[in-house]
Order: structure tokens, then sequence, then C-alpha cells
């Protein structure tokens, strides 16, 4: 009896209350809840344009003509020989005005990407300490780290405002669309032979990346100017988040959403009023642009309203210089991590253009759906770890924040085999109900990229866990070696490789066995993780003063080492 007690208590040992499943499930769900809904807010005009009208992109009735007359007499033995696919036989190859618009939408949000991440990095790097002086109950530290995200937020936002002035835009759209120039081949006379037949097919695609980068710029020029009304809403989100108020924080998101679906059915496309069809990707962006603002103007009021401990004083922007080394020694690393992984991202869409441009509106697909599903899941989790790691951190409540972690990646994991199986199940039949515009190759590999990835998508969960659990500890450069570093060191290296062999017919490999490769190299990360998460030693209470910060190697180093010489020295004199 009492071995069967034993077993039980080991058994047991692994889990906590009910009570505490309860709580955090509550926190993770109404953080993945706002996630989705922010998500929503941000890419859901890539589903919007999808119905644009044929006649709302200029020049792509001619293309549309041209591709009937040129194109759709071509036969199979043709395309054989010029090793093109026989999905774009015949009426395959097309182009409607929703492919087109969604390829310049998404490459406009790049560079949103770029500047999101940027943001949200630097306010979780923030939200490190944030997390603890609020479990700590220094306040007015904490009002000091609300403005100094405020002062970061606001510096990247205008840089990317600026990104609209006439000549850059342009060319900072075209290096996703990639409009490279093929001349005509029917200009020297009618396509006969295989290398005739290729380079028709390449110029048509030249034609159909200059109009989306066309739709592209249009978005980009209306909706970067807002990008500033991020430094109140994201500073707001993140801090909300980091003081356990996700409900508040959650309303901000559904206030957004509501407002840019509501003015997108009305903008974008309408089909119920009559002469007017629409803006097309301006009435997308302007619905984007009013959504924020109603957004700000709730955030400003609630804050107003609410007085929370976090809203800086005048004199918390007077920022005192040792609270901004320390902060800035934690979110100047995370902000670089987030720079160089949503670099990475971009250039992975880059990539993935050179295969085609079927294969750029396939990774629109991907990234719609899975961001707007996956990736707020493990933002969800992150909100647990920040609460019931970090916060019990700041309290000094060390053994508490280890054993609430183990609590959370097995939360965690569950979430990811619940999620990937329904998504799998569904990958086959969202693209096509979202993406009904899209030609049957760019609906063929957006469906099995979607499929891939949610195999995998357990190991991506999992070792977003782990670094977002590094991360609360401080533990920062570790974090950034499971996420940025290698993403640059392996994941874009592998791609850049299999993409170029494939362009340059030494490899006869499908884009989507290319993507197959990328995303079972998320196993590794979590070894790499786990293995760094085993170590244990990244469980940190980050209020205490020290006199030698431990995660600040420079110091570290230069400390033994002038405590050497001293040995040496007094070693002499004796």
């Amino acid at each position: 009896m009492n071995k069967l007690k034993v077993k039980k208590n080991k058994t047991w040992r692994h889990f906590t209350s009910w009570q505490w499943y309860k709580v955090a499930i509550i926190i993770i769900f109404w953080a993945i809840l706002q996630e989705m809904i922010m998500a929503s807010t941000d890419i859901i005009d890539n589903i919007f344009v999808n119905y644009l009208h044929n006649d709302q992109i200029e020049g792509l009735g001619a293309l549309q003509q041209f591709i009937k007359d040129h194109w759709s007499n071509l036969n199979t033995e043709q395309l054989n020989a010029a090793g093109i696919s026989l999905e774009y036989l015949g009426n395959g190859l097309s182009y409607q005005a929703g492919q087109i618009a969604v390829n310049g939408v998404t490459a406009s949000n790049q560079l949103y990407i770029i500047m999101f991440t940027s943001i949200s990095g630097f306010c979780y790097g923030c939200g490190v300490y944030a997390s603890q002086y609020y479990g700590a109950g220094e306040y007015q530290k904490l009002k000091q780290v609300t403005a100094l995200k405020i002062y970061v937020v606001f510096g990247i936002t205008f840089m990317f405002a600026l990104f609209t002035l006439p000549g850059v835009t342009d060319k900072l759209i075209e290096f996703t669309t990639q409009p490279k120039y093929v001349a005509n081949p029917l200009e020297t006379g009618v396509v006969s032979d295989t290398n005739q037949v290729r380079q028709l097919f390449e110029h048509i695609q030249w034609r159909a990346a200059v109009l989306s980068t066309q739709q592209g710029v249009q978005y980009y020029r209306i909706i970067a100017p807002t990008y500033v009304l991020l430094a109140i809403n994201e500073t707001a989100i993140t801090a909300l988040r980091e003081t356990k108020r996700l409900y508040y924080s959650f309303w901000m998101s559904i206030i957004a959403l509501i407002a840019n679906s509501v003015m997108n059915v009305f903008l974008t496309a309408p089909t119920f009023l009559g002469d007017f069809k629409g803006l097309g990707v301006t009435g997308t962006a302007v619905a984007t642009v009013s959504s924020r603002v109603l957004q700000m103007l709730f955030i400003i009021g609630l804050l107003g309203w609410k007085r929370f401990e976090f809203i800086p004083l005048w004199i918390s922007f007077k920022i005192e210089r040792a609270l901004l080394k320390k902060t800035m020694h934690k979110a100047a690393p995370l902000l670089f991590n987030e720079v160089l992984f949503s670099f990475g991202l971009v250039l992975q869409v880059k990539l993935r253009g050179e295969y085609s441009n079927e294969a750029m509106t396939a990774n629109a697909m991907f990234a719609t759906i899975s961001g707007v599903i996956f990736s707020p899941l493990y933002h969800g989790i992150n909100a647990g770890i920040t609460a019931f790691v970090g916060n019990d951190l700041g309290a000094n409540k060390i053994q508490e924040a280890k054993r609430n972690s183990k609590h959370l990646i097995f939360i965690g994991i569950a979430i990811a085999i619940i999620a990937a199986t329904i998504l799998a199940s569904l990958s086959f039949v969202i693209p096509k109900i979202l993406f009904s515009n899209s030609n049957p190759e760019a609906q063929r590999i957006g469906i099995w990229m979607l499929f891939i990835y949610s195999l995998f998508y357990v190991f991506v969960m999992t070792s977003n866990i782990f670094y977002s659990i590094l991360r609360a500890g401080g533990k920062v450069w570790w974090s950034l070696a499971i996420d940025s570093i290698f993403t640059w060191s392996i994941s874009i290296p592998m791609l850049a490789i299999l993409i170029t062999l494939r362009m340059n017919n030494v490899i006869d490999l499908d884009i989507i066995y290319i993507h197959l490769i990328i995303c079972s190299l998320e196993v590794i990360k979590v070894g790499i993780g786990f293995m760094f998460y085993k170590k244990g030693n990244w469980a940190q209470n980050l209020t205490l003063e020290q006199g030698i910060d431990k995660n600040n190697w420079l110091k570290l180093v230069t400390s033994k080492v002038k405590t050497k010489v001293k040995t040496k020295i007094q070693k002499v004199k004796k």
C-alpha cells in the first residue's frame, strides 16, 4: 500500500493543483484570443483584397488577354520540354485581381512584419523587468520602463513612416515582388522552341509582378504614416499583459478588428452598393488606418479612467541612468533578435518568390492562416510565462517559477497537439475558401505548406516556450541562439541553397519538399532549447541589485581579469 502511495506521489509531483491550471488556462486563453484578434486585424487585409474586381487593377485586363492569346494554346509537350509544371497548362496560368493584390499587400506587410516584430521584441525585452518590478511592487521603476518603451517604439515606427518618401517605397516593395524584366519573345516571332516557351512564361510572371508592386506601393503609402500610433497602442497592450490585465487588452484588439472588418466590407470591393464598386487596395488601407485610430482613442480613454500603476508621469520620462542601462542590457539583444528574425522571414519570402509568383502567393496564404491561428497560440503561452514565471522571479520565488515553467511546457505541448490536429485536417479546405481567386498552382502549394507546418507545429511551439522561459529569466543570449541565430546560420542558408540548386536545374525538387526540409529543422531547435532549459540557472531575480551583473559577459570577464592581475601583483610584492 505504501509503495502505491509513493508511486502516486512521484506521478503527481509533476503536476500542480487544478486551481493553478484553471487560472493559467484562463490567462493563456485570453492572451490567445487577443493575439488572434490582433493578428486578424493586421493581416485580414490579405483576405479582403482577394475579392477585388478585375477592373480595380489597372493593366490586369491587358495581361489576361495576352495570356489568353499566346499561352492557352501551348501543349503538354512544350511545357514539359521547358521544365514548366503542367499545373500551368491551358487556363492554369491565369491571374485574377485577388491574387495580384494579395501579392502586393503581402509585400507591403513584409515591412510591417519587420517593424512590428522589432517593437514587439523591444517591448518583450522591457517586459523582462516590467513583470518583475510589478511582482516586486516597485511601481516607480515600472513607470520608467513604460516611458522607455514609448521612446523606442515611436523612434522605430517613425523611421518606417519615412519609407513612404518618393523613390523609397517602390524599391522596398520590389525586394519582395521581384519584378525582373524579361522581354516578350513574341516581338521576335512566334513562340516555337523550348527557350522561347520558358521566356514567355517568365515574361508573364514579370508583368504580374509589376502589377503586384504597384498595389503594394499604393497600400503602404496610405498605411505606414499611422505606424506611429503603435507607440501608444503596443506599449499599452504589452504593459497590460505584464500586469496580468489581459481582459482590457482583449477589448482593445476586438474594437480594432470589428472596425477594420466592417469598413473593409464597405470600402474594398462591395457588391451591394449599386454603382459603387469600392476603392480596391486603397479602401483596404483606409479601413486599417481607421481601426488603428479607434483603438488608440479607446486606449487613451481607458488609461485616463483607470490610472493603472504602469502609466508614466511626466517625471517618469526622465529615466534613471542605472535603470536605463540595466533595461537596455536585456531589451537591446531582444530587439536585435527580432530585427534579425523578421529580416529572416522577409528573406525567406523573397527566396520562395524566386521559385515562382505562385509560390509567393502560397506563402501569403500560409502566412495569413498561420499568423491568425498558429502564432497566437505560442504568444498566449508567452503571456502565461510572463505572469507565472516572470512575476514570481521578481517576487524572488525562484523555485515556484521553475515549477510553473514545467507546468506551462505541459500546457503548451497539449495546446499544440490539439491545434495541429485540427489544422492538419482543415488545411486542404481553408486556402480554397479564403483564397478562391488564386490559380490552381498557388492553391496546391499553399495547401501543402500549411499541412506540413501543422505536422511540425508541436516542435515550433516547444522551441518558442523554451525561448520565452529563458527570456523571462534574463538569459537573452541563450534565447537568441534558438531563434534568430539559428535562423540565419542554418534555416536561411539551407533554403537559399535548395532554391538556388532548383532554379539552376541542378536538382528537380518541388517547393513543397523544400518547405518540408526547412520545417524539419524545428526538431534541432527544440533539442538546443531543452539543453539550455535543463541547466536550470536561467531562473534569476533581476530586480535585486548585484555588484556584478552575471548576464553581462563583458563585465564578468573584465572583473575576473582584474582579480587575477591584482593577485599576481600581490604575490610579486611579497
